[in-house]
């Protein structure tokens, strides 16, 4: 059935593709009944009856300069917005990013922070209160938050700095008491933070992001965080690439979770942490020059903007399993083992030959006591990678477990086969060797072991499965010597 006012297929197409192009919005086929609806809406208020005028209308121009399309902008964009929006993400941003870059400032006590798609102001002024928290209050430092948006209604909102409660919905109390006076129904913010934060017309897309006071350039952080999801995926690969060059050496981009999926992120140093994926610019790597024979001409290197880096001549973008592997990894550790066994198993819903993901899951099983299971997945491993020493040391210990000696023995063998200087393996053979009674195998082993040792520390910890130190174990060892003598 079709709508009241309906818009041509065809001029439908048309009003889409200079949508994306002036602002990089992606509109769904789902979204084409509602996009014609918003077209309506805006011909009724301007007293026009078609829609090939008014897409001739929005083609004149475009940007901050015509009305219009900032009117039209309003309907195609959603300003929802509260403070500390996603916990997790600002928890990251208070205990460890931000005392990161502070640190990292301190010799120039120059912060700069961007909020790209700030909306109603609510994420900037969240940042401010994270800053002040963290820095107090500080006239030797000069702290520069700066909020864009393309919404310039939302912009507005947020200059003024008031709010309801609907804002503060999973904001501390506390946050809310210190920073904001009531007013009637709405919540000002205080002068001193409202100062902290600029606020400025941006089309992400579109501008070139030069032209704006204060300048967005040497960013420590960048948060573009629910903005991508409206956007379309070229749009947001030549946005990355803006980004990449505003910030600072070691400055921080983060976005919302999964919002670069498929995006080619090489550029970046992705940082994995249980509360977020975030990506930091990293320093430029020292490459050497070739020498360049006296005989030849020597031209003048080009200025470049972007740092040289070791790359793939063809670039990868970033497995969009990593962040699930690390989330299930950290889980592991955690010892929740059936949240980890759900995440590793969605990674290899994705990547079935992960081999990671099959080891995390072979360990899973062990210390849940499947180990038929944990050893089938061993071997999975092992199909993918046959000199995998972790596979074999899991199997080893299981055999043990399971009292199959014999089978330990032979894993533990492999081991040094492949890995000679493996501790875990020698100090394993010398014991059993030593529970079934053959001395000159135990002695032979135990004697390996104390080579092995002799050019480590005495204070290091043996691994990370043996507590004793270097020295301990070595004279444990060296009495168990003694004894067989």
């Amino acid at each position: 059935m079709s709508l009241p006012h309906s818009i041509s297929q065809d001029l439908l197409i048309n009003f889409i593709e200079l949508i994306t192009a002036q602002t990089g919005l992606a509109i769904r086929d789902q979204d084409r009944n509602t996009l014609s609806r918003k077209i309506w809406t805006r011909m009724n208020r301007l007293g026009l009856t078609s829609p090939q005028f008014y897409y001739r209308l929005l083609s004149i121009g475009a940007g901050q300069n015509n009305r219009e399309w900032q009117e039209f902008v309003l309907l195609l964009t959603n300003i929802e917005s509260y403070f500390f929006r996603d916990r997790g993400q600002f928890s990251l941003l208070r205990t460890q990013i931000l005392p990161e870059i502070i640190e990292r400032a301190a010799q120039t006590k120059t912060l700069r922070i961007w909020s790209a798609g700030c909306s109603t102001g609510e994420e900037p002024y969240s940042l401010a209160m994270l800053v002040w928290e963290l820095l107090g209050d500080r006239p030797d430092w000069q702290v520069t938050i700066i909020g864009t948006d393309i919404n310039e209604d939302a912009l507005h909102r947020a200059r003024c700095g008031r709010y309801t409660s609907w804002s503060f919905r999973t904001t501390d109390e506390t946050f809310q008491q210190k920073y904001f006076t009531t007013t009637r129904n709405y919540y000002q913010i205080n002068e001193r933070l409202r100062s902290m934060v600029k606020f400025r017309y941006l089309n992400l897309f579109k501008d070139a992001f030069v032209a704006l006071d204060p300048p967005l350039e040497q960013i420590d952080l960048i948060l573009c965080r629910n903005v991508f999801i409206y956007f379309e995926p070229s749009a947001i690969a030549q946005t990355l690439d803006k980004f990449y060059y505003r910030l600072k050496e070691c400055g921080y981009l983060m976005t919302g979770h999964a919002e670069l999926y498929n995006q080619n992120v090489s550029q970046f140093q992705t940082k994995i942490f249980p509360e977020s994926v975030i990506y930091q610019r990293p320093q430029p790597q020292f490459i050497p020059v070739r020498e360049i024979p006296p005989s030849l001409p020597r031209s003048p290197l080009p200025r470049l903007e972007k740092p040289l880096a070791v790359t793939h001549s063809t670039p990868r973008p970033i497995d969009p399993t990593v962040a699930l592997l690390a989330q299930a990894q950290y889980l592991f550790t955690l010892k929740k083992y059936s949240v980890a066994l759900d995440k590793a198993q969605q990674v290899l819903r994705l990547q079935a030959e992960n081999l990671e993901a099959h080891y995390l899951v072979a360990q899973i099983r062990a210390n849940t006591g499947h180990y038929e299971q944990a050893v089938q997945s061993c071997h999975r491993v092992l199909s993918l990678d046959p000199f995998s020493v972790k596979a074999y040391t899991l199997l080893a210990q299981i055999a043990e477990e399971v009292g199959d000696r014999e089978g330990t023995k032979n894993f533990l063998k492999k081991i040094i086969y492949l890995e000679p200087k493996s501790l875990f393996a020698y100090g394993e053979l010398s014991y059993i060797y030593e529970l079934e009674g053959h001395w000159q195998k135990a002695r032979k082993m135990y004697k390996a072991t104390l080579t092995l040792l002799e050019d480590l520390p005495l204070t290091q910890k043996v691994s990370d499965r043996e507590p004793l130190t270097v020295g301990e174990l070595k004279a444990k060892i060296q009495q168990k010597l003694n004894n067989f003598a």
